[in-house]
């Protein structure tokens, strides 16, 4: 798609409690994705587990999360 940069957001989840332990877990939305930004979100992999990450979603068009 040219002319269109790549977007990474977060999007985050409903939180989650099991007593006094609570966490909101989150996942990356890639849109107006090329080739090259997917590569970029796959080697993000590992890392992106250990921030918290529960997922990634990859669209090659825009995705409107308003």
């Amino acid at each position: 798609m040219a002319g269109f940069n790549p977007r990474l957001r977060i999007l985050e989840l409903p939180m989650r409690h099991a007593g006094k332990w609570s966490d909101t877990p989150f996942i990356f939305i890639l849109d107006r994705a090329d080739e090259q930004a997917e590569e970029a979100l796959a080697a993000l992999g590992e890392s992106g587990k250990a921030m918290g990450a529960v997922g990634a979603l990859v669209f090659d068009m825009e995705v409107d999360l308003d």
